[in-house]
């Protein structure tokens, strides 16, 4: 892999992963776009280390100060995306190798984007705001997060959306949904790790890693910072609009 390829994938999975717009499946066609017929599984799982790093230093008092209901709250979260991972491990993975289906996920994404925007929107002073984030909702939501498993759907939009739709403070639901995916993607990654090296198949080119994780963390910050100010404002819809448009786009290529 050069630095170029290593930078783009980093950018893209940085960016991609934390706003509303699904890393796995920009990952998919842009890897298809660049002619990257097997993705470098050590490369990914440094990438998802790297772009978790960014979450651990973005939420760095959230997670200092966190209690102990909501410690509960994130574990019992994470449980759906935990065993719809490892029991249907190997059919989720098969989708990756599919463009066109990728491309109808990110449709949905965007119309999923669409959705929780207008819920914003109609949110008012006649509507109870739930401050706190309980069993109840949290594994509403990790029912949601469960769903992004699939490539092209959001992992960040869909939680959020689990979020709002159940009346939850917009900045809450925000909150939560990135200190949930910490030990998702850190019990996913490490998996992955311990797979590689059973298998022998851990071979680096350091320099690509170094790249390609600075990118990954630098705009993982960034988008951080972006989806913030974005789920404050309500303006979600921008990025309902950009899955579709993306998501046909990449439909037409598979056509063509």
């Amino acid at each position: 892999m050069n630095l170029i390829t290593a930078m783009v994938l980093g950018l893209v999975q940085g960016f991609a992963e934390f706003l509303p717009i699904s890393s796995s499946g920009h990952l998919v066609v842009i890897g298809h776009l660049l002619g990257i017929k097997d993705s470098n599984i050590a490369f990914d799982v440094f990438l998802h280390f790297a772009t978790l790093l960014a979450i651990l230093i973005y939420f760095k008092k959230d997670i200092l100060s966190i209690k102990l209901n909501e410690i509960k709250a994130i574990i019992i979260g994470s449980i759906p995306a935990t065993l719809v991972g490892l029991l249907f491990k190997d059919q989720f993975e098969a989708l990756f190798g599919s463009v066109l289906i990728v491309s109808v996920f990110l449709i949905i994404t965007g119309f999923l984007n669409l959705m929780t925007d207008s819920k914003l929107n109609k949110l008012n002073d006649s509507v109870v705001i739930k401050k706190e984030v309980g069993i109840k909702e949290a594994l509403i939501i990790g029912i949601f997060q469960a769903f992004a498993i699939l490539p092209g759907i959001s992992r960040s939009g869909s939680t959020v959306a689990g979020g709002v739709l159940q009346n939850i403070d917009r900045e809450k639901a925000f909150r939560f949904s990135f200190l949930m995916v910490i030990p998702v993607v850190f019990g996913a990654s490490a998996i992955q790790l311990l797979s590689i090296m059973k298998d022998g198949e851990l071979s680096i080119s350091i320099l690509p890693f170094i790249v390609g994780g600075l990118t990954a963390f630098g705009s993982g910050y960034l988008s951080l910072k972006i989806f913030s100010y974005i789920i404050k404002k309500a303006r979600l819809e921008v990025f309902g609009y950009y899955c579709i448009v993306f998501g046909l786009l990449s439909l037409f290529l598979v056509v063509i």
